[in-house]
């Protein structure tokens, strides 16, 4: 299991070298990673182009689980622990 803490100003960047990684692990061309996210076509460059920006969150997250990686995130208080947002990644 590998546990990414994770700041606010890289999280999407973070993210989507996380999606290039698997797309690049596995070999996949644009028309099969667009299959196999659901997604456009220019979404796939966007992603392989790591334009951050144009995603969401959420979206970026939802990509994530269609890769098979579990997604766990847990928020807490400041004061108990510096890292405002902690993602726990891992892939089946």
């Amino acid at each position: 299991m590998e546990i990414l803490y994770i700041t606010k100003a890289h999280t999407k960047e973070t993210l989507i070298q996380m999606i290039n990684k698997a797309v690049d692990d596995n070999k996949w061309s644009r028309k099969e990673t667009a299959h196999i996210l659901q997604t456009a076509l220019s979404d796939i460059s966007r992603i392989r182009r790591s334009k951050a920006a144009s995603f969401s969150l959420a979206r970026l997250l939802t990509f994530l689980v269609r890769l098979d990686y579990r997604v766990t995130i847990s928020i807490n208080m400041k004061e108990t622990i510096k890292q405002i947002e902690y993602f726990e990644l891992t892939a089946s």
